[in-house]
């Protein structure tokens, strides 16, 4: 059986014995008894709610990035799109088995080099 600890001098951790035994399909972490699940901090500040307010609309908000997934097949991406948004088109460029484009952008980026090209030194 392993230990992983970062201090030695520390306790070890109680629940990582528990969590090392397989739990039924059923079992919930947190414990049998619901009384029991609230944190010592939820008790303290009231019946452990973790919202000030249960009106959906005033909770409801833009997330900070939203990913949309685009298609290859398609000319253009038919969604609007905000500031925050990311689009990703798998196989924009080919098929992930064809690197003949890369090749193509190694060769480019060492000619460039090679003519001593202001801006074309590999940056890690």
């Amino acid at each position: 059986q392993h230990k992983f600890q970062i201090n030695p001098n520390a306790k070890p951790d109680e629940k990582l014995a528990q969590l090392a035994q397989k739990a039924s399909a059923n079992e919930d972490p947190r414990g049998d008894d619901p009384l029991r699940r609230m944190e010592k901090k939820a008790k303290q500040r009231g019946k452990g709610r973790n919202t000030e307010s249960f009106d959906p609309s005033s909770t409801l908000v833009r997330p900070d990035l939203r990913v949309w997934v685009g298609s290859g097949e398609k000319k253009k991406f038919d969604k609007e799109l905000k500031h925050d948004d990311v689009v990703i088109v798998p196989e924009l460029f080919g098929k992930e088995s064809n690197w003949d484009l890369y090749y193509q952008l190694v060769n480019e980026m060492r000619s460039l080099q090679a003519s001593n090209t202001q801006g074309s030194e590999w940056i890690s």
